[in-house]
């Protein structure tokens, strides 16, 4: 293995080689103008986004995180509601649920698809709660005819958190065009990133489009200098919305080359140690997880990468219900959730992974 080059965990410079002076005429045609905030380069992105999604409206915001908790206070939560979250999920979807001024209540997953397990889905609803947060974790889509056949039963509200799994799909059905509301973040190693901090919030509800936009704009109506709400200061930059209106167009693309890059680690690796797919589905493969025996098997994995130049991750070694930050949840247990985040890591995934690069990386992770 010392003979052969490294394999990066992501290649962002490969990846916009093709497009880099096209985005950087676009950023530099922003500074001539002097237009940094909002402006017809945002609203073209956000009807273009709108259109690739298949929903009436995208409102663009500065962050992924902000994008959930402004459709959570845009679709009425108030204190006291409850919001169900699955275990494995990144913090974030917590954390917006709080912000929202919500209370989260956590599921476990499915050992396979490591998706919001809806068994026990079904027990947290007949519980009161207002919200679910179905996570398209690391690019695989949750089951949503199931979810919202649940959602529908017990008068819950759906809000997707699509920030891993732009472009993915479920029937034909693109994922953040299911629920009341979408969130979408465009932070630059997302499927569709951008050169900094970005996100978005999906919806076919024009009520709820205008209030996320009120809530952006420091709570700002309609009517200039009158201020509706106690809003935020939300918006998503001009020169993040250029950028990724550049690379909308190559979105469809990027995530079939992950798609094949999934396909080659697929023909390497156990069946059984990476992620399931969900039944009618298409997974855009934000990243690749692979399964070890143990947390003692995953630091020889890790140790052995790394030896070989290739990078990897973890996501998520803490589960939200271990975080110090979510003390009322610390005795909790969720032993799926638990055992994934003791095994899993995460591969090289980018769209520049060739098949030689996969096989270099399998040829590690089946070695140890």
């Amino acid at each position: 293995m010392a003979d052969r080059p490294g394999v990066g965990f992501v290649d962002l410079p490969a990846q916009y080689a093709d497009v880099e002076e096209e985005i950087v005429a676009a950023i530099a045609d922003l500074v001539h103008r002097g237009a940094f905030v909002g402006g017809p380069v945002v609203a073209d992105f956000e009807a273009r986004l709108a259109d690739y999604v298949g929903v009436r409206f995208a409102v663009g915001c500065s962050d992924g995180t902000s994008s959930l908790m402004l459709s959570l206070l845009a679709e009425g939560m108030r204190a006291g509601d409850v919001a169900i979250i699955p275990a494995n999920t990144y913090v974030a979807t917590a954390n917006a649920v709080i912000q929202a001024g919500g209370s989260v209540a956590v599921v476990d997953c499915d050992p396979q698809t490591y998706l919001i397990d809806l068994n026990q889905l079904a027990d947290a609803l007949a519980g009161g709660a207002k919200f679910i947060l179905p996570v398209h974790l690391y690019g695989n889509p949750c089951p949503m005819a199931e979810l919202t056949a649940l959602a529908d039963r017990f008068g819950a509200k759906i809000v997707e958190d699509n920030a891993q799994a732009i472009g993915a799909s479920v029937a034909g059905r693109r994922t953040g065009s299911f629920g009341l509301a979408a969130g979408v973040s465009f932070y630059p190693t997302k499927n569709l990133g951008s050169f900094g901090q970005g996100g978005a919030v999906l919806t076919s509800d024009q009520k709820l489009a205008d209030t996320v936009r009120m809530y952006v704009e420091q709570g700002q109506g309609a009517d200039r200098h009158h201020h509706d709400v106690v809003g935020y200061n939300a918006r998503l930059h001009a020169i993040q919305a250029c950028v990724l209106g550049k690379l909308l167009g190559k979105l469809d693309g990027f995530n079939a080359a992950r798609l094949r890059a999934a396909d080659w680690y697929a023909r390497q690796l156990p069946a059984e140690r990476i992620q399931k797919r969900t039944e009618g589905a298409t997974h855009v493969y934000h990243l690749l997880e692979f399964r070890c025996h143990s947390s003692e098997h995953r630091q020889k994995v890790a140790d052995a990468l790394k030896a070989a130049g290739i990078g990897f991750g973890y996501h998520y070694p803490v589960p939200v219900h271990k975080q110090a930050a979510y003390p009322e949840l610390n005795g909790l247990s969720f032993p799926v959730a638990e055992r994934l985040a003791d095994t899993l890591i995460s591969l090289p995934m980018h769209p520049c992974l060739t098949e030689q690069q996969v096989q270099a990386v399998c040829d590690v992770v089946l070695g140890t």
